[in-house]
């Protein structure tokens, strides 16, 4: 970090990080030098070389600024936040370092002239960034009496001129508009035309973002602005206006996410209303969302169309809406990563004729299945089989998140290949999954690095009394697990309380002897149980003994993670918390 800004922090800066840290900010009273002198003199250097730090949070009297020095700044204006203002410092002119600025307003603050009134009569005002690039807008429309609001669509269009001065080598936008104000015409998003119009003018592409509640018709807003580069928004009544903006801007709109509250009309997202076949040919992100609990019909198939030939990221968190596979069609070296919610009816689509079971998708990298037990009971297990046949040989990253036909057909199908597959993460959400059955699943994938689980349910031959003999057992079985294993993610720690807990820690600490960490997205105090009976049950503690001379685990507590690190021989123990 030598030349950076962290090294010119003045005190009072690195006091207030300190508190900000610790959760105590301290913005209003700086009443003892010395103290902040030597908290200067401890932290200096740590924000110098230390990553960690790049984040800094700054929070001072008058400001919430999170500033990613280097990175990032934050500003806010609103009436339950703080002031868009961040005063000039003779110590460390923050604007030159951010690279990308994000600002969240509120409708009325722009449209009553608050804002205006409180930027121009600010004598310190230090808001100018001649390194950002990219900028992030939200304006969020409260709820609330705007009968008095008038002149709104001038102050939006004195607050464009101010924002192409304070960032002037702006290249990439994105503007996020949150109503909440119902249906009221004094709000009229279409004040906003002249932001927008900014935003086009300095952005090579722009993201548009609506999340309303209301029935203003988007239409309004953008009726008259191009170039969209992503649109995210929810298909309802106002579907047709919807489709029309997506069809004006298809040719360069690079992310499509869609929340459709009913099916009407869902179609049009690939037929024009004259019946054409819609290409967008930059679209690199489809997200499909199902906010409505009717059963759709599967949009027609398109023979020979190519609706998304440069899509990379496929996301159908719901029903699958396709009778075939059209979405994915043409995508053999592009597409990235699907993640699909597959019914009964889509598994079988998917099964013998897709792309995805043809082989189609070489470049397929990442793969997320949902299912469900209702999917079970009528799905065709063999369309998994093929479907893992020929789109995992490419996959690195396989997600499993349900206990369905789709993970069981995985444990079944994964022995029984010749060649290993080359995955290096998994995810599996399976219960009454034997440790054995794990094992052997680990040593069919050499090439894993971290996998996420529930734990292991032990085998009725493993008892408290014998869990020395049976670990000698597993040992004598299986050979050393990859050497690349590095991370067991276990999920739900108390489906397997106690001593169980302990004794899959250590036979896996066992062998895998590369393994550094065990990680587990559970309550601390069934981590620190498992621990407990490890030191205390005597089985426990001799089968301890008796593996890997001189192990050490260590506990560490995130807020997310409770952290089991395996010390091997003389290496240090490193505490995160």
């Amino acid at each position: 970090m030598n030349g950076g800004p962290l090294q010119h922090l003045p005190p009072h800066i690195i006091h207030t990080i300190v508190g900000y840290v610790t959760e105590r900010p301290n913005c209003t009273e700086f009443a003892n030098p010395e103290h902040m002198s030597r908290v200067a003199a401890v932290f200096r250097p740590l924000l110098q070389i230390s990553r960690t730090w790049r984040a800094a949070a700054l929070s001072m009297a008058c400001v919430r600024a999170y500033c990613a020095l280097g990175a990032r700044i934050s500003l806010y204006y609103s009436p339950d936040k703080t002031n868009l203002i961040i005063p000039a410092s003779r110590d460390c002119d923050y604007g030159q370092y951010a690279r990308s600025v994000e600002i969240e307003l509120d409708f009325k603050s722009v449209a009553d002239g608050s804002l205006l009134r409180r930027l121009a009569g600010a004598d310190a005002l230090f808001m100018y960034f001649p390194s950002a690039r990219t900028l992030d807008m939200t304006v969020t429309i409260p709820f609330g009496d705007y009968s008095r609001v008038r002149g709104s669509e001038r102050n939006f269009d004195w607050l464009a001129a101010y924002l192409a001065r304070a960032i002037p080598c702006v290249s990439k936008t994105s503007l996020k508009i949150v109503d909440n104000a119902s249906d009221d015409e004094d709000v009229h998003p279409a004040r906003m035309r002249p932001l927008l119009r900014y935003m086009h003018s300095v952005g090579s592409s722009v993201n548009v973002t609506l999340l309303d509640e209301s029935s203003i018709s988007i239409a309004d807003v953008f009726a008259c602005d191009a170039r969209l580069s992503a649109l995210n928004c929810r298909w309802d009544e106002h579907w047709a206006e919807t489709a029309s903006i997506m069809h004006a801007n298809a040719g360069t709109l690079r992310l499509l996410d869609i929340s459709y509250y009913h099916y009407a009309g869902i179609e049009r997202l690939l037929v024009d209303g004259w019946g054409r076949h819609m290409v967008y040919p930059a679209l690199a992100t489809l997200f499909l969302k199902a906010d409505c609990e009717d059963t759709p019909a599967p949009i027609p198939p398109l023979e020979g169309a190519v609706p998304f030939p440069a899509l990379e990221d496929l996301f159908m968190d719901m029903d699958y809406p396709f009778s075939d596979d059209t979405p994915v069609r043409g995508n053999g070296h592009s597409m990235r990563k699907a993640m699909l919610q597959l019914s009964a009816g889509a598994i079988r689509r998917l099964g013998s004729r897709s792309v995805l079971a043809k082989g189609g998708l070489r470049s397929l990298r990442t793969l997320t299945l949902f299912g469900s037990q209702a999917t079970d009971q009528d799905s065709d297990g063999g369309a998994f089989t093929r479907l893992y046949q020929t789109a995992l040989p490419s996959v690195l990253h396989l997600c499993l998140p349900d206990d369905s036909i789709a993970c069981r057909k995985f444990l079944a199908f994964v022995p029984e290949r010749t060649k290993p597959l080359d995955l290096r993460s998994l995810v599996l959400n399976i219960r009454g999954f034997s440790l054995t059955r794990l094992i052997a699943l680990l040593q069919s994938l050499p090439a894993l690095e971290r996998i996420l689980c529930l734990p292991p349910v032990l085998d009725d031959e493993i008892t408290e009394a014998s869990v020395c003999k049976e670990a000698s057992r597993l040992r004598s079985r299986y050979r050393p697990l990859s050497r690349r294993l590095k991370r067991i993610i276990i999920r739900d720690l108390y489906l397997a309380p106690g001593w169980a807990a302990g004794a899959f820690v250590l036979i896996l600490a066992d062998l895998c002897p590369h393994l550094d960490k065990f990680m587990f997205t559970t309550w601390h105090q069934h981590v620190r149980a498992a621990l407990a009976a490890i030191d205390t049950a005597a089985e426990l503690v001799a089968l301890k003994q008796a593996i890997v001379p001189r192990v050490a685990l260590a506990l560490s507590l995130t807020p997310s993670y409770s952290i089991i690190r395996i010390v091997r021989d003389d290496r240090s123990i490193c505490f995160l918390g």
